[in-house]
């Protein structure tokens, strides 16, 4: 019997997804969602094959600063990574199920690893083309987690404090910022703000243009 164990309080999101994806393979018996857990080493997510257990650690993906400089808010980008890492994860069971010999592997080869991070990345696209990520109330254990560094960022970006109410309607990426971090010709940016303000693509708040995370990813 599959088992989906919650050490804090987890998004009910996260813990559907976790349990579609577990139909998927026999290589995984429980996924277990904790927060700064000794098993994951400070990543995100990790698989043990001895034990058929899948780990998300919720604290550590607020932790992981390189995840935040690719122009997408800092909520929808903790909520990606987490997405992300159990796409990975499952991936690894799925390749264990297929080649059990692969459990004596101490390190997968790299294509392994290539073929998981893909999964990941897949999962990330396919799941945001449908869904919007919850609100800070819906996330639990993070959602505290995240009024608390958000409150402490304020004095320094004002603007996070936006953050929770527009990640809520779908907002993922300012388009001020996904200009600066990605080419776009003249005539693409006045195409992106005229599509954002006819209500095709993105999401307007008030004055401000964003893309979602699926159009975001799909640049």
């Amino acid at each position: 019997m599959k088992q989906m164990i919650e050490l804090v309080d987890t998004p009910a999101e996260l813990v559907k997804l976790a349990a579609e994806l577990m139909d998927l393979t026999s290589g995984a018996e429980s996924v277990v969602f904790g927060a700064h857990l000794a098993v994951t080493g400070g990543c995100i997510g990790t698989y043990c094959p001895e034990i058929r257990s899948i780990y998300i650690d919720l604290g550590n993906a607020l932790n992981e600063q390189a995840l935040y400089n690719n122009g997408m808010m800092f909520i929808p980008n903790v909520w990606c990574a987490l997405i992300w890492a159990l796409g990975h994860e499952i991936e690894h069971a799925c390749q264990l199920e297929l080649e059990p010999q692969l459990i004596e592997y101490a390190t997968l080869p790299q294509e392994y690893e290539d073929i998981a991070t893909e999964a990941g990345a897949t999962l990330v696209l396919d799941w945001s083309k449908d869904h919007k990520m919850p609100g800070l109330r819906e996330l639990g254990w993070l959602g505290k987690q995240l009024i608390v560094m958000l409150n402490a960022m304020y004095t320094k970006y004002p603007d996070i404090a936006d953050e929770a109410t527009n990640a809520a309607l779908g907002a993922a990426a300012p388009l001020d910022t996904v200009f600066a971090k990605h080419e776009f010709t003249d005539r693409g940016k006045e195409v992106l703000i005229e599509d954002i303000d006819a209500g095709k693509i993105g999401v307007k708040v008030g004055n401000n243009r964003f893309l979602t995370t699926y159009e975001f990813f799909g640049l």
